[in-house]
């Protein structure tokens, strides 16, 4: 598990550099790789029982970081660099996690560091455990918002930045416009999600889910009422409950698959 944490780590440090660096293209991969190899060098994955095979590992995770990068940010112009994005993700995770056995655990500076720590509720924990921790948080952040808004595109849900209506001269009115906030709310639900199944409050998470569906019935029964802007072609009430259920269960399936993960 110790290489899908670096691949998180990377993916979640870029992004998240990304999202605060505009104009130096080069920051969000340069800072991604350069958190891998920090993990890959100061947690000596290179020295577990299969060397060739994690330096292989770690030449997937630098490759899927670069098309990640390139695919991710612009998935909202259109369907093939959403494809693209979940497909260079999809395709390292798979094989980081199929290979799994032959990564060897967190060792070396890294683990002294983290024991070291001493944080709450990982004392006495493999290092390898903590990292995955801190590595699952970060990509909520910024990297699972990436996830949610490819998937989203992918099926049609959404539909891509600057597409018009029939008439071929006004934009389309996306669902995310519908629905705002989705961007802020989705990383602090997902860490809620997170953090409350990892100490086993599996009620509390429940509640969570239940309570962002109660906050966001309102705004779906306007749309059903067409209560829209001024002057703005109207979305159809199963256009924006489609964004609504597949950008919410997406975004649902990444903080419980990233528990069970750690």
């Amino acid at each position: 598990m110790s290489w899908l944490a670096m691949l998180v780590l990377g993916l979640g440090v870029a992004d998240l550099v990304g999202g605060a660096v505009t104009r130096a293209r080069w920051a969000p991969q340069a800072s991604g790789a350069a958190a891998m190899a920090l993990v890959f060098g100061l947690g000596h994955l290179w020295a577990g029982p299969a060397p060739a095979a994690a330096w292989l590992a770690l030449a997937a995770c630098l490759a899927c970081l670069q098309l990640w990068r390139t695919h991710a940010p612009r998935a909202e112009l259109g369907v093939g660099h959403a494809r693209a994005a979940l497909g260079a993700a999809g395709a390292a995770a798979v094989l980081v996690l199929a290979a799994a056995g032959l990564a060897g655990p967190v060792a070396g500076p890294l683990a002294g560091w983290l024991a070291w720590l001493q944080v709450p509720g990982l004392a006495g924990r493999a290092p390898t455990t903590a990292l995955a921790l801190g590595a699952w948080g970060l990509f909520h952040l910024s990297s699972a918002n990436h996830v949610v808004r490819a998937v989203l595109v992918a099926v049609g849900a959404t539909s891509t930045r600057g597409a018009t209506g029939a008439s071929g001269g006004t934009p389309l009115v996306r669902p995310a416009q519908r629905l705002r906030g989705g961007r802020l709310l989705g990383p602090m639900e997902r860490l809620l999600i997170f953090g409350l199944t990892l100490a086993g409050n599996l009620e509390a998470a429940a509640l969570v889910i239940a309570a962002k569906g109660l906050l966001r019935f309102p705004e779906l029964q306007a749309v059903a009422r067409s209560e829209t802007p001024l002057g703005q072609p109207p979305s159809t009430v199963d256009e924006v409950t489609e964004y609504f259920l597949v950008g919410s269960f997406t975004s649902w399936l990444i903080a419980l698959g990233s528990t069970l993960l750690v």
